[in-house]
């Protein structure tokens, strides 16, 4: 509601139209002034249980860290040592890692590209470039020592043996006996 320009000029009547309304006016000031009171109360109950809480907190930052010498906190989630501030510098890779060059192969190929790997487009013509150099070591192939064993008996022996070979065959079909056995008997 406004407040008229001139309160005395005005009438009589209009002056106690106006009182209603000033008193309608004053009771939802009123209202909103409980309602802001009601809020500015749970306000403060809220910043008291922060303050306390915070302090709380604050209290607990003093305390010295949980180790597994003052708690029960287990060996493994102590703090370790620190390390050191500096990088080590690079390894160099150990022996073994790559095998030497021969100092003098057998022959040399040089595998030139003809085509691009990338694109496929044509680059035998092209200057190339060194990209890899590397041994391909071929084992000759291994040819078998074979031995012929020849046995030998005595000449008297050999005539009682043949015969004796020779039964046993229609006997049986069994394989022959070897040389080996008959040089024992």
């Amino acid at each position: 509601m406004t407040r008229p320009a001139d309160l005395p000029k005005l009438e009589l009547k209009d002056r106690d139209a106006l009182i209603p309304a000033v008193f309608t006016q004053l009771a939802v000031l009123k209202d909103r002034v409980e309602q802001l009171a009601a809020e500015n109360a749970g306000l403060c109950a809220e910043n008291a249980r922060l303050r306390a809480e915070n302090a709380a907190l604050q209290a607990k930052l003093t305390l010295p860290p949980k180790t597994p010498g003052n708690s029960s906190v287990p060996p493994s989630r102590g703090h370790k040592a620190s390390a050191p501030s500096t990088s080590p510098a690079k390894k160099t890779p150990h022996a073994g890692t790559h095998r030497a060059l021969h100092p003098h192969p057998t022959s040399q190929r040089d595998c030139l590209a003809r085509h691009c790997q990338h694109c496929g487009s044509d680059v035998s013509g092209a200057a190339q470039v060194l990209c890899e150099v590397y041994d391909r070591i071929e084992m000759p192939m291994i040819e078998p020592e074979v031995t012929r064993v020849l046995l030998c008996m005595a000449e008297p022996a050999r005539a009682a043996h043949v015969a004796s070979r020779q039964s046993r065959r229609r006997v049986s079909n069994r394989a022959p006996p070897s040389a080996l056995t008959c040089a024992h008997s």
